[in-house]
Order: structure tokens, then sequence, then C-alpha cells
């Protein structure tokens, strides 16, 4: 006797992987005057990131501060050269990394330079679950 059955489905395809959250960009900012430096990190925009390094840079009293560089969702290393010489900023995936390439330019551009790490920050972006 013939009957009726349900015919096997042959192996369903597992469905997309659905988001568990989003990343949320953030900033940093690195400001500095004649005489100090102010620095800012994790912050939601680059106006805000800007602000607060103007802030920072101010707080003992400097007048003339102004943002040297900004960076988002990365890190950056400030490094003094050595007298007669402009403070050197740059920005890399790590910190290690800015660092170590402002050490090449310090060692090539003043071979007897100070060479001095002064900063060092990173302004990582944010996992925010759903």
């Amino acid at each position: 006797m013939l009957g009726c059955a349900p015919i096997p489905q042959a192996a369903a395809e597992p469905a997309a992987p659905r988001p568990t959250g989003r990343w949320i960009e953030t900033w940093g900012a690195f400001a500095v005057s004649g005489t100090t430096g102010g620095a800012a990190t994790g912050l939601r925009s680059k106006a805000e990131a800007s602000r607060a390094a103007i802030a920072d840079c101010a707080k003992d009293g400097a007048r003339n501060c102004e943002v040297k560089m900004t960076y988002k969702n990365q890190c950056m290393a400030a490094m003094y050269f050595g007298p007669g010489y402009e403070s050197r900023l740059r920005s890399a995936a790590t910190a290690d990394i800015a660092s170590q390439g402002l050490e090449r330019d310090c060692r090539a551009q003043v071979p007897n330079g100070v060479c001095e790490i002064i900063y060092t920050g990173c302004s990582e972006p944010i996992f925010e679950k759903y």
C-alpha cells in the first residue's frame, strides 16, 4: 500500500548571523601652546575632542592653545626632538607604531637629538550591544 509521507528536507542553509551591536567611532585630539600641551581621547566627535584638548592644554593658564592633531579610532604619539625643534606628532594603529615612526624620524633628522616621547594616547571604537 502506498501512502503519503513528508519528504525529508535537504540540509537547510544556516541563516546569516545577525549583528549583536554596533561600533561607535571615537575621536582624540592633541593641542599645544608655546609652553604646554593637552590631550583628549574617546570622545564622540572631532569638535568635542578638539574642545577638550584645548581645555586640557589651558588648564594651567596657557592662553594660546591650538589643536595640532585630531584622530579617529586610532592612536597617536608626540615626541620632543630637542632644543630648536618643534615637537612632532604621528597617528597610527597603535601607540607603539606611532612612537617607533617618530623615533626613526628623529634619529634620521637629528642624530644627536633628545628624541623623547612626551605623550601617547589612543581613541578606540566602542562596541555597543543592542
